[in-house]
């Protein structure tokens, strides 16, 4: 009696090994796919080294029509392939992409509250897209506010559709640290390039032509956290089956 128990035993718990390796390979799938896409990011729009002069003054020369506003805290490369991006999605469909950056919010103060921030964040956007002619879409980074926006007058692209872009491609990375702290840069950089990849490829889309530029990351399905969270169920009925059916087992005994 007690090696068929020993043997019932061994069995589930090779079952649990099993169930725990499927679900550790997923967890390594879902990661190894978004450090894979992390990797095709090339738009590597923040600069984490220190803001010098001769960064500043690079910047300046060649700074983009397309990006516009506080580019000082931006990288290098973030001219030119802001640039070459936005030219030819204007030049395929007409429809301006601008990235917009602004460190400090015009009218905030240290007492400004939340409430009032939104409101000079929304009266800065309106300010700023009154001067745009045209088809447009444009990404607002509000560096000390921890805010990344997006507006356009394009129907495909309306606050709807910009919400879930942000929600998707944007927020997931914004992290909640204190400005200027290299996480809080890697978030913010993260956030600010996928989503500016993003907005791309679905214009692109939607005017039917292949943008040649690396994809977004994407947000991990609902379909796998489903299946993560069955496997786990499993493991834990599975945990308790074994368990309890061993004490109830010993004390029958």
């Amino acid at each position: 009696m007690k090696q068929e128990v020993s043997c019932s035993l061994n069995k589930a718990y090779i079952l649990i090994y099993i169930i725990h390796l499927a679900i550790l390979q997923t967890f390594m799938f879902a990661n190894g796919s978004k450090q894979s896409s992390i990797a095709n990011i090339e738009s590597t729009l923040l600069d984490k080294s220190s803001k010098d002069s001769k960064t500043n003054e690079k910047l300046a020369q060649g700074a983009s029509a397309y990006l516009q506003g506080d580019i000082d805290i931006l990288s290098q490369n973030a001219p030119t392939i802001v640039q070459e991006l936005s030219s030819i999605i204007y030049e395929k469909t007409g429809v301006k992409v601008f990235l917009h950056v602004v460190k400090n919010t015009p009218q905030n103060d240290t007492q400004t509250d939340i409430n009032a921030k939104f409101q000079n964040r929304r009266s800065y956007e309106t300010h700023i897209t009154e001067q745009i002619q045209g088809n447009y879409a444009i990404i607002f980074l509000f560096y000390n506010d921890h805010a990344i926006t997006l507006k356009s007058n394009l129907p495909f692209l309306n606050d709807t559709h910009a919400a879930e872009l942000l929600e998707d491609y944007a927020y997931p990375y914004l992290p909640a640290d204190s400005v200027g702290t290299l996480r809080y840069n890697d978030g913010v950089n993260e956030g600010v390039s996928n989503l500016y990849l993003a907005l791309t490829h679905k214009i692109a889309k939607h005017y039917n032509f292949e943008l040649n530029a690396p994809k977004p990351m994407e947000k991990q399905s609902d379909a796998t956290k489903v299946v993560i969270y069955a496997m786990l169920l499993i493991l834990i009925g599975l945990f308790i089956l074994v368990r309890f059916g061993l004490l109830a087992f010993k004390k029958k005994g």
